[in-house]
This record gives structure tokens, C-alpha cells and sequence, in this order.
């Protein structure tokens, strides 16, 4: 089973696409990688030239150079697309933490003038105003609460991990050759 398998990954195509190059059949093919059968001395010959040329790596073929270019230019700009999303998603988080941080902010201040609004205020004239800043500066807090915020903070790290993650991969990319593809 091992023999089969290194044959299909050496030569990358099919039972019946081998059989036909070798001129026998595919159950020949089958019988020749399971060990049970012997090739005839035509068909050892071919595959034995296939193998020794693939085993050369030789990369004079044209269109499989301009495919490797082609693939390390689209594998270099998906990797800059990502880094570009990761990027942009920093800087909204980074915003985003710097506004939630801003209304907490507000929020305990508002708490703090309702607790002096509430000593000084004994004749219940601004009652229900105090009690409306209470409520929203509540709700403000619990919106933007310290764990939201250490939330984004995490997603923050993550993301700027990822980002020295891909610029690793950009750079390790560049400095690859097209035959490192093989």
C-alpha cells in the first residue's frame, strides 16, 4: 500500500491516465501497485523514464513555471488582502475600546453627581431627573462594562498576533523561490 501511494504522489494522476501512458491496463496497473503482478518489460521501461524525469525536478516546462509565478503572486496578495482586514478590524477595536472607555468614563461621573444630587436634594423637586441620570448611567455601565472592554482588548492581542503572523508569512513568501511550491 505504501508502494501505491508514493507512486500517485510522485506521479499526480490516476490508475487509468498511468495505465494508458505505460500501455496496459488499469487493472494491470492495480494488480502491478498491490504487488501482486509485475509490469511487462515496455511498461517498466516508460515508468521507469517518468520516474527518473520527475525525480529530476526539471523545470524547463513553461507553463508549469508561469503557473508556480502565478500562484506565488495570488498566495502573496491574499496574504496582503488578509493583512489588510486584520488590520482595519485593529483599528476599529482600538477606536471601539477607546469610546467604551470614554463612556464609562462619563457614566461614573454621572453616577457621582447623582449620589450628590440625592444628599443635597431633600425636597424631591429633581427626583425623577436623578432617577432618569441614574438609570441611563447604569445601563451606560453595564453596556460598556470592564469585561466588554477586556473582551476587545483580547480580540485586540489576537488580532495583533495574526498580524505578526502574516507579515511573517508576507516576508517568508518573498524569499521564496517558485520551485519551493513543489
Amino acid at each position: 500500500m505504501k508502494h501505491k501511494q508514493n507512486l500517485k504522489s510522485l506521479l499526480g494522476i490516476s490508475q487509468e491516465e498511468i495505465a494508458i501512458l505505460l500501455g496496459i491496463t488499469r487493472s494491470q496497473w492495480s494488480m502491478y501497485e498491490l504487488g501482486k503482478r509485475d509490469l511487462p518489460l515496455h511498461a517498466k521501461q516508460e515508468l521507469a523514464q517518468l520516474l527518473i524525469y520527475l525525480q529530476k525536478k526539471e523545470t524547463t516546462n513553461i507553463e508549469l513555471q508561469q503557473l508556480r509565478s502565478n500562484e506565488k503572486k495570488e498566495m502573496q496578495k491574499q496574504l496582503e488582502n488578509e493583512l489588510q482586514i486584520v488590520t482595519h478590524k485593529k483599528q476599529f477595536i482600538a477606536r471601539k475600546i477607546v469610546v467604551m472607555e470614554k463612556l464609562r468614563k462619563e457614566g461614573f461621573a454621572a453616577m457621582e453627581l447623582v449620589a450628590y444630587l440625592k444628599a443635597k436634594d431633600h425636597d424631591d423637586k429633581n427626583k425623577s431627573l436623578i432617577l432618569q441620570i441614574e438609570f441611563r448611567s447604569l445601563h451606560l455601565l453595564k453596556k460598556y462594562s470592564e469585561v466588554n472592554i477586556e473582551q476587545l482588548k483580547m480580540k485586540q492581542q489576537l488580532m495583533e498576533h495574526q498580524t505578526y503572523t502574516l507579515l511573517e508569512k508576507i516576508k517568508s513568501k518573498q524569499n521564496e523561490s517558485p520551485d519551493d511550491f513543489l
